[in-house]
């Protein structure tokens, strides 16, 4: 084998300097100015001037969509926002396919700021799965489908500036000042601080945790209700002891009327079989009548949901016990039947 030339030692870094200059220069809005670009070569064992790599950016410039301008004494450089992104090596089926995946079903849950800098890759990743030789993994799209719990429902429209302070607050864990309507009401109200600790999403809303003011017992906020919102550049006060998945379970989403209890419930057979695989709580007992019928008793909360749950198995479910939780449904049943006569 031929040993390989000083020159072609010299042209090798050469090429590897330009591809990692490249990966390090953002895309709009953001910038880099070539003192920022020599500083992090320098750091990757690439040595360089800054005279160089103005040359070098100048040169790709005419290859590559990058942008530039003077600030100061100092150019700094971006890729343009409409810039394709750039492989190295080239994107795969597979991770297309994820990146599509992301969109469809993670996109409203990511910050603007991330979901702008990702739109260049999930363009890309369309692309990758419409070419011929993606045509299998294309395919999956035809063959994965992700069904709502409940209903389906359109999403609220939300004010996109409201909820992108929002977002961003979250990340800076500063505090807003916000203007809310709640529910029913056409006059906004003006909250002076919101700290905001976290986003909950449900059944296409999505909810602001927050405290306000100096008081720390977090409450929820419709982001689609914001009318506005502005960022403090105050750090927020985050309550003793809090923690959004404590909060979650503790019943802050499930609409709580009460203590949890057991409940026994009659299900129609085969009705109430997926209650093997998926049950109520852990002391969950379930049987199987002579009948078919099949018995669930359980500890759940005492929530609307666990309602609304019941309620969806119309006359396939009985509620046996507590005698008071069906009493309740017995007066309930009967006002639904008043509706109809």
């Amino acid at each position: 084998m031929e040993k390989t030339t000083l020159l072609e030692c010299t042209m090798m870094n050469a090429t590897l300097r330009r591809i990692e200059t490249l990966r390090l220069v953002p895309r709009a809005p953001h910038w880099i100015t070539v003192t920022e670009i020599v500083e992090r070569l320098d750091a990757l064992d690439y040595p360089v001037t800054l005279r160089t790599i103005q040359r070098d950016l100048m040169e790709m410039a005419s290859l590559f969509p990058l942008d530039y301008e003077l600030k100061g004494r100092l150019y700094r450089w971006r890729w343009l926002e409409s810039a394709e992104v750039l492989d190295l090596p080239g994107m795969s089926p597979q991770t297309a396919l994820s990146f599509f995946l992301a969109e469809q079903y993670l996109f409203e849950m990511m910050p603007p700021h991330v979901t702008s800098s990702l739109e260049p890759h999930f363009n890309r990743a369309r692309n990758v799965l419409s070419q011929r030789k993606s045509k299998r993994f294309g395919g999956w799209l035809d063959k994965v489908r992700v069904l709502p719990e409940t209903q389906n429902l359109l999403p609220p429209p939300v004010n996109q500036s409201a909820a992108d302070t929002i977002y961003a607050s979250l990340l800076e864990d500063s505090q807003i000042t916000a203007e809310y309507k709640k529910r029913g009401n056409d006059t906004p109200k003006h909250y002076k601080v919101i700290h905001p600790l976290g986003l909950v999403f449900r059944q296409r809303v999505i909810y602001l945790v927050a405290s306000v003011g100096g008081y720390d017992t977090p409450i929820q906020f419709a982001l689609h209700r914001f009318v506005s919102a502005k960022m403090i550049h105050k750090a927020i006060r985050i309550p003793k002891g809090f923690d959004l998945d404590h909060y979650i379970q503790s019943g802050s989403f499930a609409y709580l009327l009460g203590d949890s209890f057991q409940i026994e419930l009659l299900f129609a057979a085969n009705r109430g079989a997926h209650l093997k695989e998926t049950p109520l709580s852990l002391d969950q007992i379930i049987e199987v009548l002579d009948d078919g019928r099949i018995r669930v008793k359980a500890t759940v909360k005492n929530s609307n949901q666990l309602r609304w749950w019941i309620l969806g198995f119309g006359d396939e479910v009985e509620v046996v016990s507590p005698c008071s939780f069906r009493d309740e449904f017995t007066a309930l049943l009967k006002r639904m039947l008043g509706n109809y006569n």
